[in-house]
């Protein structure tokens, strides 16, 4: 919705997963003998639910101009989804680089930075640490570009976009959030190097 320009039909969809997803953990508050069926626990459920809201509020800070600054303030509790909270660190850094608040972004950068060091959990896909590097770098392009150091910035980015080409193919959406040779498209354009923009584009 967001990348077809539908700004409302993108927001009404997120604020109906928010909605839903708390809706669905009060049930299962509600109802204990059913919270553990499957095998999950409700803190294992609402787990699920933080890390996906995550990921989908992540999607809207990145591709939403117009309701960026709402989307950050909505309350997204990490504190149960492990290094999963770098993509919402990633995604509030970008927004705050963007927005020319770099001492926020940069403060982001260094707790992703420092989620990147911690070791792999039991249920984490072996290329976390790579795509959580792969932000980094692009959360350092953001916060250079937003300083004016424009080949500073396309430089991290693509750095970025050659780590993400080398990692095996995914299927979904683009595992960072922002693809990063899209990102390095985005920041060649503003540095007025279209042809090159374009062939960062037909990559992504």
């Amino acid at each position: 919705y967001y990348q077809l320009g539908r700004q409302q039909d993108g927001q009404k969809m997120l604020a109906r997963c928010l909605d839903e997803g708390r809706a669905a953990l009060d049930w299962y508050r509600a109802h204990p003998d059913q919270a553990s069926s499957g095998g999950a626990t409700l803190a294992r459920r609402k787990a699920g639910y933080d890390e996906a809201f995550v990921s989908m509020r992540a999607i809207a800070l990145v591709e939403s101009e117009l309701d960026r600054a709402p989307n950050a303030a909505i309350a997204c509790d990490i504190s149960d989804i492990g290094r999963a909270a770098g993509w919402d660190l990633f995604a509030r850094g970008f927004t705050a680089a963007r927005a020319g608040d770099t001492a926020t972004a940069s403060a982001d950068l260094g707790a992703l930075q420092a989620i990147v060091q911690q070791p792999l959990g039991k249920e984490d896909m072996p290329t976390q640490t790579d795509y959580l590097q792969i932000m980094a770098l692009m959360l350092q392009g953001a916060i250079a570009q937003s300083k004016g150091r424009s080949d500073e910035a396309i430089a991290s980015a693509s750095e970025a976009a050659r780590r993400y080409q080398a990692l095996p193919f995914d299927f979904g959406p683009p595992a960072p959030v922002k693809p990063p040779h899209e990102f390095v498209g985005e920041l060649l354009l503003q540095a007025g190097r279209p042809k090159e923009a374009m062939a960062q584009f037909d990559l992504a």
